[in-house]
């Protein structure tokens, strides 16, 4: 089945630090908190406390976009516990865990929205031509080894110049979770119609054809790998199918 991993194009956001912290009512395991966060320069700042005592326990960490925030538990400069926490709306969703124990938790907002937290959303200024730089990206925490959790990242970017009028060449690597496998190409491909290119060609060391199929419309372009990832030489697990938003109209292209 096709996997399409779509989220906006975000930056790093440097902005001062609010004047009110955003609140929040939950749980850790059996246990009712509540806590506060706010947004500085650095990251995320706060602290929490156990419903029922006056002791704050202090609270920092960092977004990943407008998906995930990881916050350290400290207690007298060591950290004692690890919140792992996905998005979703007004609520942060996911673990806690320490050396010996793990606890689902849940925060829900009791005031400022959750979104002045995480990385603001930018609208990439591009033009409307194929070359140029193309990006896809979600984050979420992987549980594969729990209880070692940690921020996973599916997607990638993809590098596309126009070598004629009906040639382009791209050069793309995606990381595919949770296992982390890469699925990397460069190579031509050729224009079938209006918004379509085409590679299609047996790789060096390959018995069979790789078929990438670029459809390039509105500033976006999606990948279709027709599930023959071994041709294409990609990693045990990995596919380029993607739906990308263009976010540069610079190609940039590392010596490899």
């Amino acid at each position: 089945m096709r996997r399409v991993l779509l989220t906006a194009f975000t930056t790093l956001w440097g902005a001062t630090a609010q004047a009110d912290p955003v609140t929040f009512d939950g749980r850790i395991g059996p246990y009712d908190i509540e806590a506060e966060l706010t947004r500085d320069a650095d990251g995320l700042v706060g602290r929490y406390r156990y419903a029922g005592r006056d002791t704050w326990l202090e609270l920092a960490g960092e977004v990943f976009a407008q998906e995930v925030m990881t916050l350290s538990e400290q207690v007298d400069g060591e950290t004692t516990g690890t919140f792992f926490l996905e998005v979703e709306g007004e609520q942060l969703e996911g673990y806690w865990v320490n050396e010996t124990t793990e606890f689902a938790a849940q925060l829900s907002s009791s005031s400022a929205s959750v979104a002045s937290l995480l990385d603001p959303v930018t609208v990439p200024q591009v033009n409307s031509s194929v070359t140029g730089q193309y990006f896809v990206g979600s984050h979420w925490v992987n549980t594969m080894w729990a209880p070692n959790y940690e921020v996973a990242f599916n997607g990638g970017d993809v590098n596309v110049v126009r070598v004629s009028s009906d040639l382009i060449y791209v050069r793309f690597e995606f990381i595919v979770g949770p296992t982390y496998h890469f699925a990397f190409f460069e190579g031509f491909a050729r224009q079938s119609d209006e918004t379509t290119y085409i590679h299609d060609a047996v790789l060096e060391g390959s018995d069979e054809p790789c078929r990438l199929v670029f459809t390039f419309e509105e500033a976006a372009l999606s990948i279709e790998d027709h599930d023959n990832g071994f041709a294409c030489q990609f990693g045990m697990r990995a596919h380029a199918n993607f739906d990308l938003i263009k976010v540069s109209d610079i190609a940039e292209f590392e010596e490899r």
